[in-house]
């Protein structure tokens, strides 16, 4: 049996998040850890077509864990950390028994993370995330509509703008990380101007789609004979056709003004933020401060947009539908990409056809949920408008080498 990637030891873990661990932090990681054990464990006891899954150990595990967390009315931070490495353990046995993960691709799920995937250096230093508005962004401050236009006039692009949308908690700094260059380099190489957002996580999806719509009408305005492009990153996904869908219905000028459109690692089928903990579990030693940091962050609030995106969400009207998470035989297509030059890249850690694999998916979003709209949607018109890379994790992708090859012939299109 391969090893279990290594997590840093405690001492060296601590000196690295100091000022971190506040008493609210603390609770807040506490009530993360606690929910996305639980949820794994009622996962694992669930998937039982397999026999030797039944009554796992793995389930017994994760039960426990979340079971102790619950109970106790003040953990210490280094009980928590034991907690989802031994969590994540227990995972990695049952991946590599059942010989669904191989041993390499095992070894390298806590190597070449993109920290900036699990948290935007926007972030990093905020007490309160819900301080943040839904903006685009320049030098690292929030600009308007104008601003962005007057730095395309400054420095046009033949291909027009390319507006890069990114998942909660995410802002700018995720599209600078990449191999062997930053995805950033790799747009302007193609002449494409890059626009950054950052969004408001504390409200539906619906309703950030909305505020984008508004401000892209107002940037399109200004710049009335520039092409536009859209490309966007895991929860990105959700928001940015929840923003097709909502400018459509306003009679906006998106839709004939958009040429290129690239999700990456879109959930389109929905996501539970509780599975983060188990990338977390496995990668936690590369990005601590920012695990953590997204940790105290989801378990102190509950956005909106997590139930939404639980359920892949993306309008308004479906919001106010009574009842638990919405089933996943709900419609979650409404044509916002039909007629556009759309294309998906993805990824799965394995490819086995086991149960386990599809659950797995990129270690974050499920197989079915990524491939949801792969043939009905992408595929309809043409085979290579869908790349799926394997042995990546939902982490990993944008920093592989793999990905920026499927991304630069996407953009090299004519």
């Amino acid at each position: 049996m391969g090893e279990f990637p290594k997590l840093p030891g405690l001492p060296g873990l601590l000196l690295q998040i100091t000022g971190l661990l506040t008493e609210s932090a603390v609770s807040g990681i506490r009530n993360f850890a606690y929910e996305s054990m639980t949820w794994m464990g009622e996962q694992a006891e669930n998937i039982s077509d397999y026999p030797v899954l039944r009554n796992t150990e793995l389930a017994r595990q994760l039960r426990r864990t979340g079971d102790s967390l619950k109970e106790a009315g003040s953990v210490s931070f280094e009980a928590i950390y034991s907690s989802i490495h031994r969590a994540a353990e227990s995972l990695s046995e049952t991946l590599l028994t059942l010989r669904i993960v191989d041993q390499n691709t095992f070894q390298n799920l806590a190597s070449n993370i993109a920290d900036t995937a699990i948290l935007g250096d926007s972030f990093v230093a905020l007490r309160d995330p819900f301080e943040v508005k839904t903006s685009f962004r320049l030098n690292a401050a929030d600009a308007t509509p104008e601003q962005i236009a007057d730095a395309f006039r400054a420095a046009p692009a033949r291909r027009g703008l390319m507006i890069c949308v990114p998942g909660l908690y995410q802002d700018e700094s995720l599209w600078k990380s990449g191999r062997p260059q930053p995805v950033v380099e790799l747009l302007k190489q193609q002449s494409y101007f890059p626009v950054y957002l950052r969004l408001h996580p504390g409200t539906h999806v619906s309703t950030i789609g909305k505020e984008i719509s508004t401000l892209m009408e107002a940037l399109l305005a200004a710049l009335p004979d520039t092409p536009v492009h859209f490309m966007s990153f895991s929860q990105g996904g959700l928001i940015l056709r929840s923003t097709l869908l909502a400018n459509d219905r306003s009679g906006g000028s998106i839709r004939k003004r958009t040429g290129r459109v690239i999700l990456i690692s879109s959930p389109d089928g929905g996501y539970f933020i509780e599975k983060t903990g188990l990338l977390f579990g496995f990668g936690l030693g590369e990005a601590p401060s920012r695990a953590i940091k997204f940790m105290s962050f989801a378990g102190n609030v509950h956005s909106p947009a997590f139930r939404d995106m639980a359920a892949g969400i993306i309008r308004e009207e479906d919001e106010k539908k009574t009842g638990p998470i919405l089933p996943m035989s709900t419609n979650h297509y409404f044509g916002e990409l039909d007629g556009l030059d759309a294309y998906q890249i993805y990824s799965l850690i394995s490819d086995s056809n086991h149960i386990w694999s599809n659950w797995l998916g990129d270690g974050l979003i499920e197989e079915s949920s990524l491939a949801l709209l792969s043939d009905t949607v992408y595929r309809k018109n043409e085979e290579s408008r869908v790349h799926c890379l394997v042995g990546l994790s939902h982490f990993q992708i944008l920093q592989s080498e793999a990905f920026q090859k499927a991304l630069f012939q996407i953009l090299e299109k004519s």
